[in-house]
């Protein structure tokens, strides 16, 4: 059922160098790292509106749930140190395999309230993973770092945000996590 290719190799490797070059980048742009933190931002993985096509709440497809898996996977070696999720069902199941890796539970957040919850992610100065919508991952990212980023696509679930914070100064990598689904 798992299938790899080139493409998704490549992408996978370069993902992991960003991750490897965040902690790097922060290492020798801080010189007092007390302050330094990164914000993981996603979408939720796919959403199941076939099978469900007139729930406003859907579960993961499989190929969903096998994203969320990867996306576990990716993050494994970073020091994630709470996972935000929306009450959504598709965000609570692709927040819910990091947090079973990492053996942390999902703080819910409200996504109509997103400046208030950026204020309340750079006061607490930590490493998170959130977990979002097409309509508030993008938006999110931008309140954090300061830079404008262009909006999701309802049909993409592959964009990783990094927002990294050193002091009062901000870095934003948007990647793809290069996983790709048959379904």
């Amino acid at each position: 059922m798992k299938q790899f290719n080139a493409k998704a190799m490549i992408l996978f490797f370069t993902l992991s160098m960003a991750l490897f070059t965040a902690d790097i980048e922060a290492k020798n742009n801080a010189l007092d790292t007390s302050d330094t933190f990164h914000i993981y931002l996603v979408r939720h993985a796919e959403k199941d509106t076939e099978g469900y096509p007139n729930s406003k709440n859907p579960p993961l497809t499989k190929c969903g749930n096998t994203r969320a898996e990867r996306l576990a996977s990716m993050l494994a070696n970073t020091a994630i140190q709470t996972i935000y999720s929306t009450e959504y069902l598709r965000t609570q199941r692709t927040a819910a395999p990091t947090g079973d890796k990492q053996n942390l539970p999902i703080t819910s957040y409200n996504p109509r309230e997103l400046t208030a919850f950026a204020n309340t992610l750079l006061q607490k100065q930590e490493t998170v993973l959130v977990v979002g919508h097409s309509n508030t991952t993008d938006k999110l990212a931008s309140i954090l770092s300061g830079q404008k980023v262009s909006q999701i696509d309802e049909s993409e679930y592959d964009h990783l945000f990094i927002v990294s914070r050193f002091g009062k100064k901000a870095s934003l990598q948007r990647l793809q996590q290069g996983f790709v689904c048959d379904e």
